[in-house]
């Protein structure tokens, strides 16, 4: 099982010594930024197999192929591998192509095609997935030697809906106001349409909802707002649907929501990328540089991501964020001090490690003893490299 995702990582400057620094769609919301993209494959233990970086512009389906050969490379083609991909990944071409390599593959698939399914979901029976995950529903099925699982998140709904009502509230809004204009003949109908287009654009997904007509009443242009009730019906009834698609028929429904849901582990590795071990934002400017500290980033979360796995062995289940909080307050520390025959005394030493903290090293199989107190003289005449080399040893 590997799972495969892409992030994008944006740069502090121009960056014009680095030829795959582009803009393009930024998942850190920084357009205005240039970027490159990181692609990575995971196994399904949480560990990166292969890593690659593209250009700022690359499209997510165009990574497919080059992250496939990476891996193949790294680790060796094996039979039966099955490949986790989201939907942003899992065009029906990257499909095929997995296909054509001879692999399985469980994907999402497009949010759009969740309308080809409106009949379906209105008459489905979806079961609770466990007792331990009741917001979660299953709708199972098969098409063409394909496996489809219909999933209604519960907590989806509520996310789904407040995006809807708050982009309903702001094109309605902005179109009364607008109408009101027309009626007082403040705006011609070209004029007009110009506004509606641009208010279409800023409110994408409440606009499919709406419709405007312009209609002469009492001689003087008037500007009509109506909802296609049909579709927020039909939108009410998608809220919190995803729907995943394998040709791995041999899994049971529960098995194939959990192996999808190990995208999780690449989210969250991510996550510790840009945040624990920033990469995000890249200030280096050459693009040998960006390509060396994103590959040393994702070395140091191999380390982050096994002081993970040995704390859970233990029935730990702490986050590297709160490990390393906890473990925030046990430092080495340098003490300076001059004395009257102009020496200056360097005074190395640990604080003591709490309970806590020994606990942890003893899960991580490191000692928890404080590190020997040490003690360097160093002469003020002396020249500043030598007392920085002192420092340093």
């Amino acid at each position: 099982m590997v799972l495969y995702d892409l992030t994008s990582t944006y740069f502090e400057g121009l960056a014009e010594g680095n030829g795959k620094a582009k803009r393009g769609y930024s998942r850190d919301h920084r357009g205005d930024c240039k970027q490159v993209v990181v692609g990575m494959v995971l196994d399904e233990a949480g560990f990166p197999k292969a890593s690659e970086v593209w250009e700022g512009n690359t499209h997510d389906s165009k990574t497919l192929d080059a992250m496939l050969d990476a891996l193949e490379a790294r680790s060796g083609k094996r039979e039966g591998v099955t490949v986790v991909m989201d939907r942003g990944i899992a065009s029906a071409e990257n499909v095929a192509r997995l296909i054509e390599r001879g692999y399985h593959y469980i994907v999402g698939a497009a949010s759009q095609s969740r309308h080809s399914w409106i009949e379906q979901i209105r008459n489905a029976e979806f079961l609770t997935l466990d007792p331990t995950h009741p917001e979660i529903g299953l709708w199972r099925t098969e098409r063409d030697g394909e496996v489809f699982l219909v999933v209604r998140s519960a907590t989806r709904i509520e996310k789904d809906q407040a995006i809807r009502e708050r982009f309903m509230t702001g094109l309605q809004g902005e179109l009364s106001k607008l109408s009101s204009r027309v009626a007082a003949g403040k705006v011609d109908r070209d004029k007009a349409q110009v506004c509606i287009g641009r208010l279409r654009q800023r409110y994408q997904r409440a606009s499919r909802f709406v419709t405007t007509e312009f209609v002469e009443e009492n001689g003087s242009l008037a500007l009509q707002v109506r909802i296609d009730e049909q579709k927020l019906s039909d939108a009410h009834l998608l809220d919190g649907v995803y729907i995943l698609k394998t040709d791995r028929r041999d899994l049971e429904t529960q098995q194939l929501w959990q192996l999808y849901m190990m995208l999780q582990h690449v989210e969250r590795s991510f996550r510790y990328l840009k945040t624990s071990l920033g990469i995000r934002p890249t200030f280096h400017q050459i693009e040998r540089r960006t390509d060396g500290h994103i590959f040393i980033s994702i070395l140091a979360y191999h380390l982050l991501h096994t002081v993970e796995q040995l704390c859970r062995t233990h029935g730990d289940h702490r986050s590297w964020p709160t490990l390393n909080e906890e473990l925030e307050t046990h430092r080495a520390l340098t003490i300076e001090m001059d004395d009257s025959q102009g020496r200056r005394h360097h005074l190395r030493l640990a604080t003591t490690p709490t309970q806590t903290q020994k606990q942890i090293y003893r899960m991580l199989d490191l000692t928890d003893k404080p590190l020997p107190t040490r003690r360097y003289v160093v002469d003020l005449e002396s020249s500043d490299e030598n007392e920085r080399a002192v420092l340093s040893s």
